[in-house]
């Protein structure tokens, strides 16, 4: 479980980061992270929706986030990795 909040905290600290928080932007984010990790973006995507959304499955994670907003995002991703970590 550490290794899946660090990845969290990685994904929050380039969310937070991004201007612009809608699909492209937050896909671009989340793609390029995977990228440098040197992993799937599925080992970022599928985590990060159970933080956000309390569900294995749902809509597409990158339009949830952008309809859910930067703010309410972090939120969830901050007590989830809370969560992990405890």
């Amino acid at each position: 479980m550490r290794q899946t909040a660090e990845r969290l905290r990685l994904l929050r600290d380039w969310l937070a980061e991004l201007e612009d928080f809608d699909e492209t932007a937050v896909e671009s984010a989340t793609r390029g992270l995977a990228e440098e990790l040197g992993i799937s973006a599925a080992k970022l995507i599928h985590p990060t929706r159970l933080a956000v959304s309390g569900r294995t499955f749902g809509p597409g994670l990158f339009e949830m986030l952008a309809l859910l907003g930067k703010e309410t995002v972090l939120r969830r991703l901050d007590r989830a990795i809370e969560f992990l970590e405890g």
